[in-house]
């Protein structure tokens, strides 16, 4: 009877701790937990901006935060290429031993690496409708994410690998713009409550990552025209128009971290365009002609507007001259410009596996190529005043030979 009556107190205590109030409250304390991790994530990469500014910081305390403070097994932020219109797996929290597993796997370093989404449902779902995705999935996901066929087929041999049950997949937008995606991964099958949690926090996230952007831009800015301004005051301290042409090719290569460039000028008793200086693989084309209209120069020259081609190879306006050998692939050509006219183009080439030319490399290499224009035209100027005194000189020379002759006679 005093067993009967203790075990029916106990079970009337724990009743009591089950009503409807007590659980409301146990939730509200979850809520409250999860709602002091979040602050304190928010916190960190807060501190972050204001003392080191850095993107990637930012980016890597929020994968971070999803594994020490959430709990979940690990987390990536992809950053989206619109250019390329992929996608760049910028940050990444997970077990480092099998991080190394998969590199080797699949022969290359995630970090900073280019994935091609494949353009079906998930794409549509991302990209377009900008709502996030929950899977258990994981073979499938990893292989339509990725775009890449050898990971395709490794997709099942990757998902033992890593060991996860369940992904979410948390676009990060601001002002409709698709600034990357969070993917979250977890051991265990995640629930609508997990799906509402990340959201929420994707959505400060968001945020912060575009703050963190616009700062690095600016930064980046600042640091082009730095290098912009100790650029220009060494070409234009060069009056020697061969040595000049050959400086402001050397700079604009360093200055847009591509490969070899070269300069056309263009020849008014010709009516052609001369590749008068060269760096790199195209030095071998120095004097060779172009049409106004031909290829990319003659187009740049005609136009007055700068170009970016992103694979020469394959563009079919490419000159003829150079289908022999082409050596380069992206291409980017901007105009001389001098008092209205287009005296000459100016070109700079890379291999398009390491690097392709944006918008934001034509308007550092733009005024650039201004300045290059004016230093251009005011060497000619002086090369053509020099050989006027010369041959006034020599007009002068043969003149008193002339009056000694005479006198002579």
């Amino acid at each position: 009877m005093g067993k009967h009556s203790k075990g029916t107190g106990s079970r009337e205590k724990e009743n009591r701790k089950n009503t409807p109030r007590d659980i409301e409250h146990r939730n509200n304390t979850g809520r409250q937990s999860d709602k002091k991790s979040e602050l304190m994530i928010l916190q960190r990469i807060n501190n972050t901006l204001v003392n080191t500014l850095s993107l990637h910081d930012v980016l890597q305390i929020i994968t971070d935060g999803m594994i020490d403070t959430f709990g979940f097994a690990g987390s990536i932020i992809f950053t989206n290429d619109e250019k390329h219109n992929c996608l760049v797996l910028k940050a990444l929290s997970y077990n480092s031993k099998i991080i190394a597993m998969v590199e080797k796997l699949t022969g290359y370093t995630l970090k900073n690496h280019r994935f091609n989404i494949d353009k079906d449902e998930i794409y549509q779902r991302l990209y377009n409708d900008r709502q996030p995705i929950m899977t258990t999935d994981i073979t499938g996901m990893l292989a339509r994410l990725t775009g890449n066929e050898t990971t395709k087929k490794l997709a099942s041999a990757i998902t033992r690998l890593i060991k996860l049950k369940s992904v979410l997949l948390i676009p990060l937008t601001r002002k409709n713009d698709l600034l990357g995606i969070l993917v979250v991964a977890s051991g265990r099958y995640m629930n609508r409550e997990d799906l509402a949690h990340v959201q929420a926090f994707a959505d400060q996230s968001s945020i912060a990552i575009e703050r963190a952007k616009l700062i690095e831009d600016e930064r980046q800015r600042a640091m082009e025209l730095s290098a912009l301004h100790t650029t220009l005051l060494e070409v234009t301290s060069r009056t020697d128009t061969p040595q000049l042409l050959k400086t402001i090719i050397e700079k604009a290569v360093e200055l847009l971290k591509a490969d070899a460039g070269s300069i056309y000028l263009y020849d008014k008793t010709k009516d052609k365009l001369i590749l008068h200086m060269a760096s790199g693989y195209l030095e071998k084309y120095i004097d060779i002609e172009l049409e106004p209209g031909e290829g990319m120069a003659g187009k740049v020259f005609n136009s007055g507007e700068p170009m970016i081609i992103d694979n020469y190879q394959s563009w079919e306006g490419r000159a003829s001259v150079y289908e022999a050998d082409l050596p380069f692939t992206a291409v980017m050509e901007l105009p001389l410009k001098w008092h209205g006219k287009v005296p000459g183009v100016l070109a700079i080439t890379a291999d398009s596996k390491r690097r392709t030319f944006t918008k934001d490399d034509i308007w550092l290499a733009m005024l650039f190529a201004d300045q290059a224009a004016i230093a251009v035209a005011n060497a000619r100027l002086l090369d053509k005043a020099q050989k006027n005194t010369v041959d006034l000189k020599n007009k002068v020379r043969d003149m008193q030979l002339v009056n000694q002759l005479s006198q002579i006679v």
